[in-house]
């Protein structure tokens, strides 16, 4: 059972790491790897910029599925903001999104509209 735990914990410090909420140093400290933190800390950190890769890709995947979905009339509108809790400045800003330069990344696209919706 102690072993159990221990697994879950140790989870979720490498989920809390894969999402930048603390940082390989700590992640080192707690698996008792701090020994080995100054070798680990550079191959962590591109581990983690990997993951970060790895999500954006997907979320811009879905994302532009989701702008696919509504074009060919599969999801209305109120759907896809039900759906996948968008408000209606991202779900513009997803419409926009094929309109713009191949090379803006989906993803940041919608954060840079979010913040800009804030009062």
């Amino acid at each position: 059972m102690a072993r159990i735990k221990q697994r879950q914990d140790d989870g979720q410090v490498f989920e809390r790491f894969l999402t930048a909420h603390t940082s390989a140093r700590f992640l080192c400290r707690k698996v008792d790897m701090a020994d080995l933190a100054n070798e680990l800390i550079p191959m962590l950190s591109i581990l983690q910029v990997a993951h970060e890769r790895l999500v954006a890709r997907e979320a811009s995947r879905v994302l532009i599925l989701i702008v696919k979905c509504i074009r060919a009339k599969l999801v209305s509108m109120n759907q896809a903001q039900d759906l996948f809790q968008l408000d209606g400045a991202a779900l513009d800003a997803l419409l926009n999104y094929l309109d713009l330069p191949p090379k803006q990344d989906l993803a940041s696209h919608l954060s840079n509209v979010r913040r800009c919706a804030k009062p």
